[in-house]
């Protein structure tokens, strides 16, 4: 898998763990110090009755979001609605 190629350059950067991010993880939450693999074409798109964005980092976090090659992630905002304003993708 293309991530073992990643895992020493991020562990020594300080990234110790690994997660993975699917299609079914809108408003997940990205934590510190964590690579988040990206394993097949995901598409994750954030519900219009929601006040949160599709996918976010933890406050204060820094995260690694892997993508391979021939891989995509797409990541969508919500529109505006009412009184709820647009959110982001990420």
């Amino acid at each position: 898998m293309a991530a073992a190629v990643l895992m020493p350059f991020a562990a020594s950067a300080g990234f110790t763990q690994s997660d993975t991010i699917s299609a079914g993880d809108v408003g997940k939450s990205l934590q510190n110090g964590k690579v988040y693999v990206v394993s097949e074409n995901t598409t994750i798109e954030r519900p219009s009755d929601s006040a949160n964005s599709a996918l976010y980092v933890a406050n204060g976090a820094t995260a690694v979001i892997y993508i391979p090659k021939n891989v995509t992630l797409t990541v969508k905002g919500g529109g505006a609605n009412g009184t709820t304003g647009g959110g982001a993708g990420i």
